[in-house]
């Protein structure tokens, strides 16, 4: 196994780390509704901030970011801004914080849309998985921005159940990016 590989497979088990905190936060905001609209605002500007700052070290790292997470620099840069802009913006609304968390989740769905089409571009039999996760993300991010479920859900539960759903998607490309990851050292 080569240097490469090997810190292609260790920044794979990092970022399902990353997913596991999404879960956490995502587990959190769901369950325990008595946050207020600042606390929810800052919780998942720390999380979207992390995640920046990751994408960021991801991109930077050791050679590979030019290769593989060449698209990590756009998403680190939109969510390190909005992480902070969340953190700092005192919301009066909390259909302000699905907002924000909605435009997270796209640039998200953005990420795993462009290695759906680079491995389908090679014609990778996984490409059809991460496609699909990519749109969900999309669904996901307009349903939070929007919050059809005014009535019956809070932006912050809906934010928390996307959080967990988010991360668990995650979790999935990790692992798939980690078992195959001789195979996209090649392709990129």
């Amino acid at each position: 196994m080569s240097k490469v590989d090997l810190r292609l497979k260790g920044l794979m088990m990092i970022s399902v780390i990353m997913a596991v905190v999404d879960v956490s936060v995502g587990c959190l905001l769901t369950f325990y509704l008595k946050f207020s609209t600042k606390l929810a605002a800052v919780i998942i500007g720390t999380v979207i901030l992390l995640h920046g700052m990751y994408h960021l070290i991801r991109y930077i790292y050791d050679g590979l970011g030019k290769k593989v997470f060449a698209v990590n620099l756009i998403t680190a840069v939109i969510n390190v801004i909005l992480g902070i802009f969340t953190i700092v913006y005192p919301f009066s609304s909390i259909n302000h914080l699905g907002i924000m968390f909605g435009i997270y989740l796209l640039g998200n769905a953005y990420e795993k849309g462009f290695y759906g089409w680079k491995l389908m571009k090679k014609q990778d039999a996984s490409y059809p998985i991460v496609c699909f996760l990519a749109f969900l993300l999309v669904f996901m991010g307009v349903l939070v921005m929007f919050n059809p479920f005014k009535g019956f859900m809070l932006s912050t539960k809906l934010s928390g159940l996307f959080m967990v759903c988010s991360g668990v998607f995650e979790a999935m490309i990790c692992k798939l990016f980690f078992d195959k990851s001789d195979v996209l050292l090649k392709m990129f």
